[in-house]
């Protein structure tokens, strides 16, 4: 299950205006671009789903139309919050999102990503992740770290995380949405040097 938190859940059923757009990152299978309001239909779904919400403390289950025109309110109004929708190259599909959420100091941001059910197991996960890390540590000089909490129940998610070379830093707890409690994750970090490291290594390859 290749799903990782992220709210959601603050959003009026209002028309999303100008939605605040991303740059756009180009990969092999995907791309990662902005959301936008004809992504609301896909997105309500695949967000829709039992499959989905339970691995991810900060999505309402049902999630419906409203849930995701709040969503796309609370994009284009967030500061420090960056939010792509990844959609395949080839057929234009929407398959989930992937977001950058940033502290005061910008000098740590907290990912967090989920994928529509019917796309988990292919790998898309793991590619849109390193794009997004990649995009991170490029694009902001003073980025120190990445960092993401997983629930324990979500082992897939933390499988996606140390492909991409994140590292375990422990038990955490966060409320859930859905639950209404707190729930036990797992958090994982990984620092620029890492980063470096691994994209040297690559490139050495």
């Amino acid at each position: 299950m290749n799903t990782a938190a992220f709210s959601i859940s603050r959003i009026a059923r209002t028309q999303p205006a100008e939605v605040h757009r991303p740059d756009v990152v180009d990969l092999k299978r995907l791309v990662l671009r902005g959301p936008e309001q004809q992504d609301i239909g896909p997105m309500t779904a695949l967000a829709d789903d039992i499959r989905v919400a339970s691995k991810a403390w900060e999505m309402p289950q049902p999630y419906t139309i409203s849930d995701a025109g709040r969503f796309l309110r609370r994009v284009r109004e967030a500061d420090g919050l960056t939010v792509f929708a990844i959609m395949h190259r080839e057929t234009g599909g929407f398959l989930g999102c992937c977001k950058l959420d940033t502290n005061e100091d910008e000098t740590e941001r907290q990912i967090g990503f989920w994928l529509g059910e019917a796309y988990w197991n292919r790998g898309y996960m793991t590619e849109a992740l390193q794009g997004l890390i990649d995009h991170a540590y490029s694009k902001a000089p003073r980025l120190a770290r990445l960092s993401a909490d997983i629930q324990v129940v979500n082992p897939a998610a933390r499988r996606v995380l140390e492909k991409c070379g994140f590292q375990y830093a422990g038990p955490g707890a966060r409320r859930d949405v859905r639950l209404g409690c707190l729930v036990p994750v797992d958090r994982y970090r990984m620092d620029r040097g890492i980063w470096m490291a691994l994209n040297a290594w690559s490139r050495a390859g």
